[in-house]
């Protein structure tokens, strides 16, 4: 299920899950590993989370969601989350736990007092 375009934890959550399940890489939005294999950088990620595929051109309001849920992310890390993914030694479990620990600040800000 694609989240909903507003839903910036979801989309964080089902980065997150994209990046678990298909794999991370770095220098591009994707990678082919092979004909059947796809890895994803942090923003490949999201876009793979808001549109189901990162190959169709996105409507206004999911690139939106999807620049958006981008800069949470490169907020919060005070740089473009781009370097960030890219920077050597940067670990999939780092940008994983990233986008998790995002994804919960986003819900518990939600929380009424």
């Amino acid at each position: 299920m694609i989240p909903s375009e507003y839903d910036h934890a979801a989309i964080l959550e089902k980065a997150a899950e994209v990046l678990e399940t298909e794999g991370w890489s770095q220098g591009r939005y994707v990678m082919h590993v092979s004909a059947w294999t796809n890895t994803y950088c942090a923003v490949g990620a999201i876009r793979r989370a808001v549109s189901g595929n990162i190959y169709l051109q996105m409507s206004q309001d999911l690139l939106w969601a999807a620049t958006h849920t981008q800069n949470l992310l490169s907020s919060k890390l005070r740089q473009p989350i781009t370097a960030w993914n890219d920077q050597s030694g940067r670990t999939a479990d780092e940008v994983i736990d990233l986008m998790k620990e995002t994804a919960k600040d986003i819900r518990n800000e939600r929380k009424p007092a």
